[in-house]
Protein backbone atom coordinates (compact mmCIF):
# COMPACT_ATOMS: atom_id res chain seq x y z
CA UNK A 1 0.00 0.00 0.00
CA UNK A 2 1.83 3.50 -1.27
CA UNK A 3 1.65 6.38 1.34
CA UNK A 4 -0.90 8.37 -0.44
CA UNK A 5 -3.86 5.47 -0.20
CA UNK A 6 -2.93 5.35 3.73
CA UNK A 7 -3.18 9.29 3.93
CA UNK A 8 -6.39 9.03 2.52
CA UNK A 9 -7.64 5.29 4.62
CA UNK A 10 -6.35 7.14 7.58
CA UNK A 11 -8.26 10.87 6.70
CA UNK A 12 -11.66 8.67 6.37
CA UNK A 13 -11.18 6.84 9.68
CA UNK A 14 -10.60 10.05 11.56
CA UNK A 15 -13.83 11.42 10.02
CA UNK A 16 -16.21 8.29 11.07
CA UNK A 17 -14.43 8.45 14.49
CA UNK A 18 -15.06 12.18 15.30
CA UNK A 19 -19.37 11.49 13.36
CA UNK A 20 -19.19 8.84 15.86
CA UNK A 21 -18.54 10.67 19.22
CA UNK A 22 -21.19 12.48 21.11
CA UNK A 23 -20.95 16.43 21.67
CA UNK A 24 -23.10 18.93 23.14
CA UNK A 25 -24.54 20.85 20.25
CA UNK A 26 -22.78 24.01 20.09
CA UNK A 27 -24.08 27.45 19.23
CA UNK A 28 -28.00 28.34 18.98
CA UNK A 29 -29.98 30.12 21.91
CA UNK A 30 -28.36 28.97 25.20
CA UNK A 31 -30.58 26.83 27.38
CA UNK A 32 -32.32 28.74 30.24
CA UNK A 33 -35.22 26.28 30.48
CA UNK A 34 -35.10 24.27 33.34
CA UNK A 35 -36.05 20.05 34.31
CA UNK A 36 -39.98 19.84 34.71
CA UNK A 37 -41.34 16.85 36.37
CA UNK A 38 -44.35 15.42 34.42
CA UNK A 39 -44.79 12.26 36.72
CA UNK A 40 -43.36 10.95 39.58
CA UNK A 41 -44.20 7.61 41.25
CA UNK A 42 -45.22 8.44 44.32
CA UNK A 43 -47.42 11.17 43.12
CA UNK A 44 -46.99 14.44 45.26
CA UNK A 45 -48.97 13.92 48.55
CA UNK A 46 -50.00 10.06 47.70
CA UNK A 47 -51.42 7.82 50.37
CA UNK A 48 -50.96 3.87 51.14
CA UNK A 49 -47.60 4.16 49.09
CA UNK A 50 -46.61 0.37 49.15
CA UNK A 51 -43.60 0.49 46.69
CA UNK A 52 -39.70 0.34 48.15
CA UNK A 53 -38.35 2.66 44.50
CA UNK A 54 -39.64 6.07 43.92
CA UNK A 55 -39.19 7.14 40.21
CA UNK A 56 -39.37 10.40 38.88
CA UNK A 57 -40.18 11.59 34.95
CA UNK A 58 -39.04 14.86 33.44
CA UNK A 59 -39.83 16.33 30.04
CA UNK A 60 -35.98 16.15 29.19
CA UNK A 61 -32.57 14.20 29.68
CA UNK A 62 -31.34 15.05 33.48
CA UNK A 63 -28.18 14.38 35.19
CA UNK A 64 -27.41 13.74 39.03
CA UNK A 65 -25.12 16.79 41.18
CA UNK A 66 -24.46 15.52 44.54
CA UNK A 67 -27.24 13.39 45.59
CA UNK A 68 -26.03 12.18 48.80
CA UNK A 69 -25.93 16.13 49.91
CA UNK A 70 -28.97 17.78 47.43
CA UNK A 71 -31.51 15.07 48.02
CA UNK A 72 -32.65 15.06 52.01
CA UNK A 73 -35.78 13.02 52.99
CA UNK A 74 -37.20 13.53 55.94
CA UNK A 75 -37.76 11.49 57.89
CA UNK A 76 -34.21 9.76 56.76
CA UNK A 77 -34.86 6.41 55.67
CA UNK A 78 -30.49 5.46 56.35
CA UNK A 79 -28.04 6.76 54.99
CA UNK A 80 -27.84 3.73 52.52
CA UNK A 81 -29.64 4.93 49.09
CA UNK A 82 -29.45 4.50 45.51
CA UNK A 83 -30.01 7.70 43.07
CA UNK A 84 -29.66 7.00 39.69
CA UNK A 85 -30.48 9.07 36.30
CA UNK A 86 -31.12 7.47 33.51
CA UNK A 87 -32.50 9.26 30.60
CA UNK A 88 -35.20 11.43 31.74
CA UNK A 89 -35.98 9.78 34.38
CA UNK A 90 -34.63 9.25 38.41
CA UNK A 91 -34.90 6.57 40.84
CA UNK A 92 -33.80 6.76 44.69
CA UNK A 93 -34.18 3.73 46.60
CA UNK A 94 -33.56 3.51 49.98
CA UNK A 95 -31.34 -0.03 51.18
CA UNK A 96 -34.41 -0.95 53.51
CA UNK A 97 -37.80 -0.49 53.58
CA UNK A 98 -39.52 2.57 54.11
CA UNK A 99 -41.67 2.60 57.63
CA UNK A 100 -45.52 1.73 57.99
CA UNK A 101 -48.21 4.46 58.39
CA UNK A 102 -45.08 7.60 57.89
CA UNK A 103 -45.25 10.42 56.12
CA UNK A 104 -42.11 11.54 53.73
CA UNK A 105 -40.70 14.56 52.37
CA UNK A 106 -38.00 14.02 49.77
CA UNK A 107 -36.82 17.75 48.50
CA UNK A 108 -34.59 18.06 45.69
CA UNK A 109 -32.86 20.95 45.82
CA UNK A 110 -29.98 21.70 43.11
CA UNK A 111 -29.50 17.80 42.71
CA UNK A 112 -31.62 17.39 39.29
CA UNK A 113 -30.14 19.12 36.42
CA UNK A 114 -30.45 19.28 32.64
CA UNK A 115 -27.56 17.76 30.67
CA UNK A 116 -26.99 20.92 28.41
CA UNK A 117 -26.25 23.94 31.01
CA UNK A 118 -26.92 22.18 34.15
CA UNK A 119 -30.05 24.00 35.05
CA UNK A 120 -31.60 22.37 38.17
CA UNK A 121 -34.67 21.58 38.94
CA UNK A 122 -37.27 24.40 41.10
CA UNK A 123 -37.79 24.23 44.18
CA UNK A 124 -38.77 20.51 43.94
CA UNK A 125 -40.43 18.40 46.62
CA UNK A 126 -42.88 15.42 47.02
CA UNK A 127 -44.78 13.76 49.72
CA UNK A 128 -46.15 10.93 50.57
CA UNK A 129 -47.85 8.49 53.14
CA UNK A 130 -47.18 4.70 53.73
CA UNK A 131 -50.22 4.75 55.64
CA UNK A 132 -54.01 6.39 55.04
CA UNK A 133 -52.96 9.90 56.42
CA UNK A 134 -50.20 12.05 55.47
CA UNK A 135 -48.96 14.85 57.92
CA UNK A 136 -49.15 18.29 56.61
CA UNK A 137 -47.50 20.41 59.51
CA UNK A 138 -44.57 22.40 58.94
CA UNK A 139 -41.33 24.04 61.31
CA UNK A 140 -39.56 26.59 59.59
CA UNK A 141 -37.29 29.66 60.36
CA UNK A 142 -33.49 30.94 59.86
CA UNK A 143 -30.37 30.51 61.01
CA UNK A 144 -27.87 33.42 61.68
CA UNK A 145 -24.24 33.35 63.19
CA UNK A 146 -24.63 34.48 66.91
CA UNK A 147 -21.68 37.11 67.00
CA UNK A 148 -21.75 37.71 63.04
CA UNK A 149 -24.03 39.41 60.56
CA UNK A 150 -22.67 37.12 58.09
CA UNK A 151 -25.00 34.64 56.62
CA UNK A 152 -23.69 30.70 57.40
CA UNK A 153 -24.04 28.54 54.96
CA UNK A 154 -24.77 24.37 54.27
CA UNK A 155 -25.82 24.11 57.54
CA UNK A 156 -28.39 21.36 58.72
CA UNK A 157 -31.34 21.86 60.78
CA UNK A 158 -32.80 18.56 62.72
CA UNK A 159 -35.76 18.02 64.79
CA UNK A 160 -36.19 14.95 67.27
CA UNK A 161 -38.97 14.02 69.26
CA UNK A 162 -37.28 12.09 72.14
CA UNK A 163 -36.03 13.35 75.28
CA UNK A 164 -32.94 11.07 75.75
CA UNK A 165 -31.46 12.07 71.89
CA UNK A 166 -28.02 13.75 72.02
CA UNK A 167 -27.13 15.03 69.06
CA UNK A 168 -23.71 14.45 70.22
CA UNK A 169 -24.67 10.76 70.12
CA UNK A 170 -27.30 10.28 67.71
CA UNK A 171 -28.11 10.58 64.27
CA UNK A 172 -31.10 13.14 63.19
CA UNK A 173 -34.26 11.74 61.25
CA UNK A 174 -36.14 14.96 60.80
CA UNK A 175 -33.57 17.23 58.92
CA UNK A 176 -33.45 20.04 56.50
CA UNK A 177 -31.02 22.49 55.10
CA UNK A 178 -30.62 26.23 54.98
CA UNK A 179 -30.53 28.24 51.82
CA UNK A 180 -28.41 30.67 50.30
CA UNK A 181 -30.57 33.31 52.90
CA UNK A 182 -30.07 31.00 56.21
CA UNK A 183 -33.82 30.34 56.01
CA UNK A 184 -34.99 26.85 56.59
CA UNK A 185 -38.42 24.42 56.53
CA UNK A 186 -39.06 21.13 57.50
CA UNK A 187 -43.08 19.97 55.82
CA UNK A 188 -45.03 16.98 56.48
CA UNK A 189 -44.70 16.92 60.25
CA UNK A 190 -46.95 15.22 62.34
CA UNK A 191 -48.33 16.98 65.69
CA UNK A 192 -46.01 16.26 67.96
CA UNK A 193 -43.31 17.78 70.64
CA UNK A 194 -40.22 18.67 68.51
CA UNK A 195 -36.76 19.70 69.73
CA UNK A 196 -34.96 21.62 67.03
CA UNK A 197 -31.00 22.15 66.55
CA UNK A 198 -28.69 23.46 64.14
CA UNK A 199 -25.34 22.26 62.91
CA UNK A 200 -22.47 22.64 60.08
CA UNK A 201 -22.36 18.50 59.79
CA UNK A 202 -19.22 19.03 57.83
CA UNK A 203 -18.85 15.26 57.80
CA UNK A 204 -22.54 14.27 57.08
CA UNK A 205 -22.74 12.03 59.59
CA UNK A 206 -25.99 13.67 60.63
CA UNK A 207 -24.13 14.40 64.04
CA UNK A 208 -22.84 17.43 66.06
CA UNK A 209 -19.02 17.58 66.37
CA UNK A 210 -18.56 20.38 68.51
CA UNK A 211 -14.79 20.74 68.54
CA UNK A 212 -14.82 21.41 64.47
CA UNK A 213 -18.81 22.57 64.04
CA UNK A 214 -20.79 25.66 64.85
CA UNK A 215 -24.23 24.53 66.33
CA UNK A 216 -27.53 26.18 67.92
CA UNK A 217 -30.39 24.97 69.54
CA UNK A 218 -33.70 26.43 71.08
CA UNK A 219 -34.03 25.93 74.53
CA UNK A 220 -37.87 25.23 74.89
CA UNK A 221 -39.72 22.13 73.06
CA UNK A 222 -41.79 22.94 69.94
CA UNK A 223 -44.91 21.72 70.48
CA UNK A 224 -46.84 21.62 67.16
CA UNK A 225 -50.27 21.62 66.35
CA UNK A 226 -50.21 24.58 63.71
CA UNK A 227 -47.17 25.45 61.53
CA UNK A 228 -44.49 27.65 63.20
CA UNK A 229 -42.48 29.79 61.86
CA UNK A 230 -40.21 32.47 62.35
CA UNK A 231 -37.93 30.50 64.76
CA UNK A 232 -34.05 32.03 64.83
CA UNK A 233 -31.66 29.79 65.80
CA UNK A 234 -27.97 31.45 66.80
CA UNK A 235 -25.07 29.83 65.70
CA UNK A 236 -21.55 29.25 68.36
CA UNK A 237 -18.55 28.06 68.73
CA UNK A 238 -17.62 26.03 71.67
CA UNK A 239 -15.92 23.22 72.39
CA UNK A 240 -19.01 20.52 74.12
CA UNK A 241 -16.53 17.68 74.71
CA UNK A 242 -16.18 16.38 78.41
CA UNK A 243 -12.96 17.75 79.96
CA UNK A 244 -10.09 15.61 80.48
CA UNK A 245 -6.41 15.18 81.18
CA UNK A 246 -4.51 14.15 78.03
CA UNK A 247 -0.52 14.19 79.13
CA UNK A 248 1.47 14.92 82.38
CA UNK A 249 5.32 15.69 81.24
CA UNK A 250 7.77 16.79 83.28
CA UNK A 251 11.61 18.52 83.08
CA UNK A 252 13.96 19.52 85.62
CA UNK A 253 12.27 22.91 86.09
CA UNK A 254 8.56 22.25 85.19
CA UNK A 255 5.61 19.71 84.73
CA UNK A 256 2.69 20.35 82.27
CA UNK A 257 -0.60 19.53 82.46
CA UNK A 258 -2.60 18.77 79.08
CA UNK A 259 -6.13 19.09 78.75
CA UNK A 260 -7.96 18.10 75.90
CA UNK A 261 -9.81 21.76 75.73
CA UNK A 262 -9.03 25.05 77.19
CA UNK A 263 -10.28 25.72 80.78
CA UNK A 264 -10.80 28.63 82.19
CA UNK A 265 -10.56 28.10 85.75
CA UNK A 266 -8.76 25.81 88.10
CA UNK A 267 -7.43 24.83 91.94
CA UNK A 268 -4.55 22.96 92.62
CA UNK A 269 -3.51 21.46 95.84
CA UNK A 270 -0.36 19.69 96.03
CA UNK A 271 1.15 17.84 98.76
CA UNK A 272 4.40 18.21 100.64
CA UNK A 273 5.90 20.78 98.14
CA UNK A 274 5.03 24.67 97.15
CA UNK A 275 5.61 25.06 93.30
CA UNK A 276 4.09 28.18 91.35
CA UNK A 277 1.28 27.33 89.05
CA UNK A 278 0.33 29.38 85.76
CA UNK A 279 -1.89 28.89 82.09
CA UNK A 280 1.04 27.46 79.70
CA UNK A 281 1.07 28.92 76.12
CA UNK A 282 -2.81 28.85 75.84
CA UNK A 283 -5.35 27.94 78.38
CA UNK A 284 -5.51 24.19 78.05
CA UNK A 285 -2.43 23.70 79.58
CA UNK A 286 -1.29 24.24 83.52
CA UNK A 287 2.31 23.91 84.23
CA UNK A 288 3.74 23.68 87.95
CA UNK A 289 7.56 25.49 88.02
CA UNK A 290 9.96 23.80 90.68
CA UNK A 291 12.48 26.75 90.28
CA UNK A 292 15.60 25.57 92.34
CA UNK A 293 13.66 23.36 93.99
CA UNK A 294 15.44 19.58 94.27
CA UNK A 295 12.41 17.06 94.69
CA UNK A 296 13.35 13.73 94.70
CA UNK A 297 9.98 12.01 95.53
CA UNK A 298 6.67 12.13 93.37
CA UNK A 299 4.15 14.95 94.46
CA UNK A 300 0.36 14.60 95.08
CA UNK A 301 -1.72 16.77 92.95
CA UNK A 302 -5.11 17.29 93.63
CA UNK A 303 -6.71 19.55 91.08
CA UNK A 304 -9.93 20.72 89.67
CA UNK A 305 -10.20 22.56 86.54
CA UNK A 306 -13.77 23.85 84.91
CA UNK A 307 -14.27 24.97 81.09
CA UNK A 308 -16.95 27.61 79.91
CA UNK A 309 -19.83 25.17 80.50
CA UNK A 310 -19.14 25.01 83.88
CA UNK A 311 -18.23 21.54 83.52
CA UNK A 312 -15.95 19.97 85.84
CA UNK A 313 -12.90 17.88 86.34
CA UNK A 314 -11.21 16.45 89.37
CA UNK A 315 -8.59 14.45 89.71
CA UNK A 316 -6.08 12.74 91.53
CA UNK A 317 -2.45 12.75 90.13
CA UNK A 318 1.46 12.13 90.75
CA UNK A 319 4.15 15.03 89.28
CA UNK A 320 7.71 13.96 88.89
CA UNK A 321 10.56 16.22 88.71
CA UNK A 322 12.25 14.98 85.56
CA UNK A 323 15.75 14.65 84.44
CA UNK A 324 15.75 15.90 81.14
CA UNK A 325 16.64 19.72 81.03
CA UNK A 326 14.04 22.49 80.26
CA UNK A 327 14.77 23.88 76.86
CA UNK A 328 15.99 27.40 77.42
CA UNK A 329 13.19 30.35 76.73
CA UNK A 330 14.15 33.82 76.14
CA UNK A 331 11.85 36.14 78.32
CA UNK A 332 9.64 38.29 76.30
CA UNK A 333 6.63 40.69 76.43
CA UNK A 334 3.97 41.20 74.63
CA UNK A 335 1.93 44.84 75.03
CA UNK A 336 -1.54 45.51 73.13
CA UNK A 337 -2.09 49.07 71.34
CA UNK A 338 -2.08 51.72 74.44
CA UNK A 339 -5.17 53.98 74.83
CA UNK A 340 -5.60 57.40 75.81
CA UNK A 341 -9.13 58.93 76.57
CA UNK A 342 -7.95 62.57 75.57
CA UNK A 343 -11.56 63.68 77.40
CA UNK A 344 -10.49 61.84 80.75
CA UNK A 345 -6.86 61.77 80.59
CA UNK A 346 -7.28 57.93 81.34
CA UNK A 347 -4.31 55.62 80.32
CA UNK A 348 -4.57 51.78 79.68
CA UNK A 349 -1.53 49.44 78.55
CA UNK A 350 -2.46 45.69 78.65
CA UNK A 351 0.09 43.57 77.93
CA UNK A 352 1.40 39.56 78.75
CA UNK A 353 5.12 37.52 78.96
CA UNK A 354 5.59 33.95 78.56
CA UNK A 355 7.30 33.14 81.65
CA UNK A 356 6.31 34.57 85.31
CA UNK A 357 7.07 37.42 86.61
CA UNK A 358 9.48 37.57 89.76
CA UNK A 359 9.60 41.32 90.46
CA UNK A 360 8.39 44.86 89.04
CA UNK A 361 11.18 47.45 89.03
CA UNK A 362 8.46 50.48 88.86
CA UNK A 363 11.74 53.02 88.39
CA UNK A 364 11.71 51.83 84.66
CA UNK A 365 8.32 52.42 84.63
CA UNK A 366 7.51 56.15 83.41
CA UNK A 367 5.62 58.37 80.35
CA UNK A 368 8.22 60.76 78.70
CA UNK A 369 6.25 64.16 77.38
CA UNK A 370 9.81 65.36 75.97
CA UNK A 371 13.46 66.00 77.03
CA UNK A 372 12.47 67.71 80.47
CA UNK A 373 9.24 65.81 81.30
CA UNK A 374 8.24 62.72 82.06
CA UNK A 375 5.25 61.04 84.50
CA UNK A 376 6.86 58.66 87.11
CA UNK A 377 4.25 55.67 87.57
CA UNK A 378 3.61 53.78 91.30
CA UNK A 379 3.27 49.99 92.12
CA UNK A 380 -0.60 51.56 92.19
CA UNK A 381 -1.25 51.72 88.76
CA UNK A 382 0.58 48.07 87.91
CA UNK A 383 -2.49 44.83 88.44
CA UNK A 384 -0.61 41.34 87.41
CA UNK A 385 -2.57 38.27 87.33
CA UNK A 386 -0.05 35.72 87.67
CA UNK A 387 -1.76 32.33 86.85
CA UNK A 388 -2.47 33.80 83.03
CA UNK A 389 0.94 36.13 83.53
CA UNK A 390 -0.87 39.15 82.25
CA UNK A 391 -0.42 42.59 83.90
CA UNK A 392 -2.13 46.00 83.40
CA UNK A 393 -1.04 49.52 83.81
CA UNK A 394 -3.81 51.99 84.20
CA UNK A 395 -3.04 55.87 84.76
CA UNK A 396 -4.65 59.01 85.08
CA UNK A 397 -2.70 61.52 82.95
CA UNK A 398 -2.90 65.51 83.23
CA UNK A 399 -3.42 66.25 79.75
CA UNK A 400 -1.95 69.60 79.62
CA UNK A 401 1.07 68.12 79.63
CA UNK A 402 0.66 66.48 76.61
CA UNK A 403 -2.17 68.88 74.77
CA UNK A 404 -0.70 72.59 73.32
CA UNK A 405 -2.55 75.20 74.91
CA UNK A 406 -3.24 76.97 71.41
CA UNK A 407 -5.39 79.64 72.97
CA UNK A 408 -2.42 80.72 75.29
CA UNK A 409 0.24 81.63 72.09
CA UNK A 410 0.39 83.65 68.85
CA UNK A 411 0.20 82.76 65.00
CA UNK A 412 3.80 82.06 64.93
CA UNK A 413 3.93 79.85 67.44
CA UNK A 414 1.15 77.77 66.04
CA UNK A 415 3.00 76.60 63.28
CA UNK A 416 5.59 75.14 65.77
CA UNK A 417 5.26 71.24 66.18
CA UNK A 418 6.42 69.24 69.22
CA UNK A 419 9.84 67.54 68.09
CA UNK A 420 9.12 64.88 70.48
CA UNK A 421 6.32 62.34 70.09
CA UNK A 422 5.00 61.28 73.73
CA UNK A 423 5.85 57.66 74.39
CA UNK A 424 5.42 54.99 77.14
CA UNK A 425 8.88 53.72 78.51
CA UNK A 426 8.84 50.38 79.81
CA UNK A 427 12.86 50.38 80.30
CA UNK A 428 15.16 47.41 80.83
CA UNK A 429 14.59 45.65 84.05
CA UNK A 430 10.88 47.04 84.57
CA UNK A 431 9.88 42.86 84.77
CA UNK A 432 12.01 39.68 86.23
CA UNK A 433 11.02 36.63 85.31
CA UNK A 434 11.63 33.19 87.69
CA UNK A 435 14.45 32.57 86.31
CA UNK A 436 16.26 35.43 86.68
CA UNK A 437 15.85 37.11 82.63
CA UNK A 438 15.37 41.09 82.34
CA UNK A 439 12.97 42.01 80.09
CA UNK A 440 14.15 44.18 77.40
CA UNK A 441 13.79 48.16 76.99
CA UNK A 442 10.35 49.10 75.08
CA UNK A 443 9.16 52.27 73.49
CA UNK A 444 5.61 52.84 72.89
CA UNK A 445 4.31 55.94 71.13
CA UNK A 446 0.81 57.60 73.25
CA UNK A 447 -1.85 57.44 70.70
CA UNK A 448 -2.32 60.92 69.14
CA UNK A 449 -5.05 63.54 70.29
CA UNK A 450 -7.92 63.01 67.48
CA UNK A 451 -8.28 66.17 64.95
CA UNK A 452 -10.93 68.30 64.40
CA UNK A 453 -11.20 66.43 60.98
CA UNK A 454 -13.53 63.76 62.76
CA UNK A 455 -17.27 62.52 62.33
CA UNK A 456 -19.70 61.55 65.42
CA UNK A 457 -23.02 59.50 65.25
CA UNK A 458 -26.09 60.59 66.84
CA UNK A 459 -27.52 57.63 67.95
CA UNK A 460 -31.31 56.84 69.31
CA UNK A 461 -32.29 53.56 70.52
CA UNK A 462 -36.12 52.61 70.52
CA UNK A 463 -36.96 49.72 72.60
CA UNK A 464 -38.44 48.37 75.40
CA UNK A 465 -35.49 45.76 76.40
CA UNK A 466 -33.53 46.58 79.04
CA UNK A 467 -29.97 45.49 80.20
CA UNK A 468 -28.22 46.11 76.26
CA UNK A 469 -25.29 47.14 75.62
CA UNK A 470 -24.57 49.00 71.53
CA UNK A 471 -21.56 48.58 70.41
CA UNK A 472 -19.41 50.72 67.76
CA UNK A 473 -17.49 48.45 65.79
CA UNK A 474 -15.31 49.26 62.84
CA UNK A 475 -14.64 47.65 59.42
CA UNK A 476 -12.26 45.04 61.16
CA UNK A 477 -15.06 43.99 63.95
CA UNK A 478 -13.34 45.17 66.39
CA UNK A 479 -15.43 47.57 69.32
CA UNK A 480 -14.24 50.79 69.40
CA UNK A 481 -16.80 51.82 71.62
CA UNK A 482 -19.29 51.04 73.87
CA UNK A 483 -22.66 52.42 75.75
CA UNK A 484 -24.86 50.86 78.22
CA UNK A 485 -28.83 51.29 78.71
CA UNK A 486 -28.95 54.62 76.93
CA UNK A 487 -31.50 55.47 74.60
CA UNK A 488 -29.88 58.83 73.41
CA UNK A 489 -26.32 59.50 72.90
CA UNK A 490 -23.38 60.07 70.99
CA UNK A 491 -20.26 58.53 69.49
CA UNK A 492 -17.82 61.38 68.42
CA UNK A 493 -13.86 61.71 67.46
CA UNK A 494 -13.87 59.26 65.24
CA UNK A 495 -11.87 58.66 61.86
CA UNK A 496 -14.05 58.52 58.42
CA UNK A 497 -14.67 54.70 57.85
CA UNK A 498 -17.32 52.19 57.81
CA UNK A 499 -18.80 51.55 60.94
CA UNK A 500 -21.31 48.57 62.46
CA UNK A 501 -23.68 49.04 65.49
CA UNK A 502 -23.96 45.59 67.57
CA UNK A 503 -26.64 45.20 70.21
CA UNK A 504 -26.54 42.64 72.72
CA UNK A 505 -28.94 41.97 75.40
CA UNK A 506 -27.78 41.27 78.90
CA UNK A 507 -30.30 38.83 79.86
CA UNK A 508 -28.70 37.80 83.33
CA UNK A 509 -27.68 41.20 83.76
CA UNK A 510 -23.96 39.61 84.51
CA UNK A 511 -22.34 42.96 82.39
CA UNK A 512 -20.80 40.30 79.75
CA UNK A 513 -22.35 38.46 76.64
CA UNK A 514 -22.80 34.73 77.42
CA UNK A 515 -22.13 31.84 74.85
CA UNK A 516 -25.10 29.50 76.08
CA UNK A 517 -24.37 26.06 77.11
CA UNK A 518 -25.86 22.57 75.47
CA UNK A 519 -26.08 20.61 78.68
CA UNK A 520 -28.10 23.05 80.42
CA UNK A 521 -29.95 23.94 76.88
CA UNK A 522 -29.18 28.01 77.66
CA UNK A 523 -28.81 29.85 73.87
CA UNK A 524 -26.50 32.16 73.52
CA UNK A 525 -27.55 35.81 74.69
CA UNK A 526 -29.13 37.77 71.66
CA UNK A 527 -27.66 39.73 69.45
CA UNK A 528 -28.45 42.20 66.76
CA UNK A 529 -26.86 44.02 64.07
CA UNK A 530 -28.08 47.18 62.73
CA UNK A 531 -28.89 46.88 59.14
CA UNK A 532 -29.88 50.13 56.73
CA UNK A 533 -32.40 50.53 54.67
CA UNK A 534 -30.70 49.44 51.62
CA UNK A 535 -29.66 46.22 53.85
CA UNK A 536 -26.08 47.17 54.30
CA UNK A 537 -24.85 46.65 57.84
CA UNK A 538 -21.77 49.04 57.42
CA UNK A 539 -22.59 52.70 58.00
CA UNK A 540 -20.74 55.35 56.36
CA UNK A 541 -18.84 58.07 58.04
CA UNK A 542 -16.70 61.32 56.57
CA UNK A 543 -14.38 64.04 58.00
CA UNK A 544 -16.88 66.80 59.58
CA UNK A 545 -19.85 64.55 59.37
CA UNK A 546 -22.47 64.22 62.01
CA UNK A 547 -24.58 61.40 60.95
CA UNK A 548 -28.03 59.93 62.86
CA UNK A 549 -28.61 56.73 63.41
CA UNK A 550 -32.21 55.01 64.86
CA UNK A 551 -32.01 51.35 66.45
CA UNK A 552 -35.05 50.20 66.95
CA UNK A 553 -35.39 46.65 68.62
Amino acid sequence: MNSLKKIVILGIAWLLVGCAKQTTPEGGPKDLQKPTLIKSTPSDNQKNFKLKKIELVFDEDVKLKDPKEEIIITPSPGKEINFIAVGNKVTIEPKVMWKDSTTYNVQFREAIQDITESNPTEDLQIAFSTGPLIDTLSISGKVVNARSEKIPEKITVALYTSDTFKILNHAATYLTKTDKKGNFKINNLAPNKYFIYAFEDKNKNLKLESTSEKFGFKREPITLTDHQDSLIIRLMNIDSRPLKLNSNRSTNKTTLLRFNKNIVDYKATINKAKLLTTYGDNQSEVIFYYQDQKIKDSLQVAISVKDSLNQKFDTLIYIKQGDAKAIKTSFSISTETPQLDYETGEFILKGKTNIPIHNVNFDSLYIRIDSLTRISLTKEVFKLDTITKQFAIKNKINLDLIKRDTASINKSEKSLKRKEQPVFILGKGFLTSINNDSSKRQTINLPKEPTNNTGKFLVKVITKRTNYYVELLDNADKVIKTVKDKTEFEFDKLSAGDYKFRIYIDENKNTKWDIGNIYTREEPETVIYYKQRDGKYTVPLRENWTNEVTINF
